[in-house]
């Protein structure tokens, strides 16, 4: 691993470059593809090696692509002392690894972050909020949005469900709050009929539409 803050500069295209995590922490800019996996084939869990970023913006160029296999967890944490972290592009695609909107002390953080794809299913859990910016939608898909904070949609799309049988969103049934800003739309494609929890706070100026043949019972509009 390394530490510091200066500049790396990965592949703007094709394989990532690969950084085996620390323990460290970064606190310089990240520019290009940047795949983080843990460094201790042996250790399993939290032990497992993880990457620290230490800056806001330290992500803020960097498309993401969290590695490793079932053993690891919270790979990608974020030091104390920033309200919002800003990451261009992420790939988290395992459920036993979600990101953590937390910081090291176990303080929510607020993490914008885009995706490569659309229809990306990262994975998030903990206190904090989550900033969706950028135009490939986000896919919500059983709990791989198990965060108690809220969601906010600033850019683009974000989906709820598959509209198939099967395929609905338990989704923000934890949260604390769903943001649809103006200029983005929220779909909820839900086979059957889906609750949230009466304390998400539904707010925003943008557009939510009901695609699936199911209804849904969310919490208060404002």
């Amino acid at each position: 691993g390394f530490v510091g803050e200066g500049t790396v500069r990965g592949l703007s295209t094709g394989t990532a470059t690969t950084m085996t995590a620390g323990p460290l922490v970064f606190s310089g800019d990240l520019h290009g593809k940047i795949g983080i996996i843990p460094a201790a084939a042996t250790v399993t869990g939290e032990d497992g090696g993880y990457f620290c970023v230490g800056s806001a913006n330290a992500l803020a160029d960097a498309s993401v692509e969290i590695g490793g296999d079932a053993a690891y967890t919270n790979v990608l944490r974020f030091a104390p002392g920033v309200e919002t972290y800003y990451v261009k592009s992420l790939t988290s695609t395992r459920p036993e690894a979600p990101v953590i909107l937390e910081d090291t002390n176990g303080a929510p953080v607020r993490v914008s972050v885009g995706f490569p794809t659309t229809l990306s299913t990262a994975y998030f859990a903990g206190c904090g909020d989550l900033v969706k910016t950028g135009a490939n939608a986000y896919q919500l898909t059983g709990n791989n949005f198990a965060a108690t904070g809220a969601l906010s949609v600033e850019q683009g799309l974000v989906s709820a469900g598959t509209g198939t049988a099967g395929g609905d969103a338990t989704g923000l049934a934890g949260a604390s709050g769903l943001e649809v800003r103006s200029g983005t739309t929220f779909v909820m494609q839900n086979a059957a009929d889906t609750v949230w929890g009466e304390g998400l706070k539904v707010s925003g100026d943008g557009a939510i539409q009901l695609a699936g043949p199911g209804s849904w019972s969310i919490g208060d509009f404002s």
